[in-house]
C-alpha cells in the first residue's frame, strides 16, 4: 500500500467514526428502540449469541448509558450460573465500547449494573432486586 492510499483509508475511517459518533450521541439522546429486529449494534450480536432474548433498549444520559430490557436462559444470582453471565457482562461491555450499561430482566425480577473502572481495568457488577408488584 502507498502513501497516498493509507491517507485515503484513514480518512475514510475518521469520516465513519464522525458519523458513528453523531448517530449515537446526537441522534440516539434519551430514545427507546422497540424493534429490536432492526437495531444493528455489537451488543445485539453478543446477546443473540448467548441465547439472551433482548425486548427493547433504552438510552439515558444523552444517549451514552443503555438499559438492556432482556430475559435470561438462567438466573443471574444462582452462583453455578457466575461463569456464564461474567463472560456475558465482559463480551456485552466491550462490544458496547466499554461504556456503562444496565441489564433489567424481567424474568428474574433484577436490575444489574455493569460499569468499568478505567483506572483499575476491571469490571464491576452491581445487582438490585425490583419489587414483584
Amino acid at each position: 500500500m502507498n502513501f497516498n492510499n493509507a491517507i485515503i483509508i484513514n480518512f475514510f475511517r475518521t469520516i465513519i467514526l464522525i458519523i458513528f459518533f453523531f448517530s449515537s450521541s446526537v441522534f440516539c439522546q434519551n430514545r427507546t428502540v422497540d424493534d429490536i429486529s432492526n437495531w444493528n449494534h455489537p451488543v445485539h450480536k453478543v446477546l443473540e449469541k448467548n441465547n439472551v432474548t433482548l425486548h427493547k433498549v433504552s438510552f439515558f444520559n444523552n444517549g451514552v448509558y443503555p438499559v438492556f430490557f432482556v430475559d435470561f436462559p438462567y438466573d443471574p444470582l444462582a452462583s453455578p450460573n457466575n461463569t456464564f453471565f461474567n463472560k456475558l457482562y465482559f463480551d456485552v461491555l466491550r462490544a458496547n465500547g466499554y461504556w456503562d450499561y444496565s441489564f433489567d430482566d424481567k424474568t428474574d425480577k433484577v436490575v444489574i449494573s455493569i460499569s468499568w473502572d478505567k483506572k483499575l481495568k476491571k469490571m464491576q457488577i452491581s445487582y438490585a432486586k425490583k419489587d414483584n408488584k
